[in-house]
Parts: structure tokens; C-alpha cells; sequence
């Protein structure tokens, strides 16, 4: 799905975006993590302006049903392209550098 205006990118990442995306199956999403993978840090972190028909709703709602917490960035989908910096902070805020 093509990125424009509205998914609060400007008109230059737009033309630099585009070209770069490829599909994306969304059933890896909701495959469970392989053999050992309970010994794997988990974090969780969504964009508040995500629209509700991406595949990361359902996440959120089975982690809420859950009590899972998740950290929410109030930013649209495309984050690490229009919020580069707090996208950056936070992992590195979750997974420090050694």
C-alpha cells in the first residue's frame, strides 16, 4: 500500500518511500515464536495512529486482553520514517547499547 500526504509524510520521503516498499504477508505476525523462543526478551510498541484495520490492532487487543503491556508512541504507522528520533530513543531506552 502505497504511503502519501496523509500518512503524515512530506512529498520528498513520499517519493523516496514508495519505490522501497515490497508486500507483506501478515500471517508471520501471528506465527508463534519458534522452539526456545521463551528465552527471548519480548517488547511490545505501537504507533497511537496506526489505522484499526492494520494487522497490529489485533495484537494490541489480545495483549490488552492479556494485561500485557506495550509502549504506545503517539505517532501514525510509518514512525520510523516521520519519527525517526523518538523511534530511536525508545529502542535504544529498551535495549541499550553494551
Amino acid at each position: 500500500m502505497p504511503v502519501d500526504e496523509e500518512n503524515g509524510l512530506d512529498e520528498e520521503l513520499v517519493a523516496w518511500a514508495n519505490p522501497r516498499l515490497t508486500p507483506s504477508p501478515a500471517g508471520p505476525a501471528f506465527d508463534p515464536l519458534p522452539f526456545g523462543g521463551e528465552s527471548v526478551p519480548i517488547t511490545y510498541a505501537f504507533f497511537s495512529r496506526t489505522p484499526a484495520y492494520y494487522p497490529c490492532r489485533h495484537t494490541r487487543d489480545h495483549l490488552d486482553a492479556q494485561g500485557t503491556a506495550y509502549t504506545l508512541i503517539d505517532a501514525g504507522h510509518d514512525a520510523p520514517l516521520t519519527h525517526p528520533v523518538q523511534v530511536a530513543a525508545l529502542l535504544l531506552l529498551l535495549h541499550p547499547l553494551a
